[in-house]
């Protein structure tokens, strides 16, 4: 994890924390992904659709 990331990662869970109750695991990988702008392979796409510009696969 870098700033990068972490600052990414801030900026997710204080703007959806009350609206969607993100995991923090969740919002970890969501900002990971966001960050270095690779796509991200779920099995529950809902965790992550509210995020703008994710770029989500699902495997279901």
């Amino acid at each position: 994890m870098n700033k990068e990331i972490t600052s990414s990662f801030l900026e997710l869970m204080e703007k959806y924390s009350l609206s969607h109750k993100p995991k923090i695991d969740d919002m970890l990988i969501a900002a990971t992904s966001l960050c270095y702008g690779i796509e991200l392979f779920t099995l529950n796409v809902n965790d992550f659709k509210f995020i703008p510009k994710i770029k989500l696969i699902s495997l279901s």
